[in-house]
């Protein structure tokens, strides 16, 4: 069984069993006690990974996504920020 990890800090299982057995392993770590079908839990993505080496689940990892237009968004954010000019523009 193979897992597929698309983008930081987001999970997608091709089986919904390991995704049950990781969020029992980290239920401790969730971050909406009132609402459990919320899943944002406070943990590092190595976490992650140690966990489902120790069960034994093959995945594939990229752990520096191309996310070109977050990149592009933060490199503009910066310029604004060291020049307020270019936010009136």
């Amino acid at each position: 069984m193979q897992a597929h990890w698309t983008a930081p800090g987001t999970i997608v299982m091709v089986v919904q069993a390991w995704k049950k057995t990781l969020q029992r392993h980290f239920l401790r770590r969730q971050m909406l006690k009132v609402n459990p079908r919320k899943e944002f839990f406070r943990l590092g993505i190595s976490e992650i990974r140690a966990e489902l080496k120790s069960l034994g689940v093959e995945t594939l990892w990229t752990m520096a996504a191309e996310a070109y237009e977050y990149r592009e968004t933060i490199r503009i954010e910066q310029q604004i920020q060291e020049n307020p000019v270019i936010e009136q523009q």
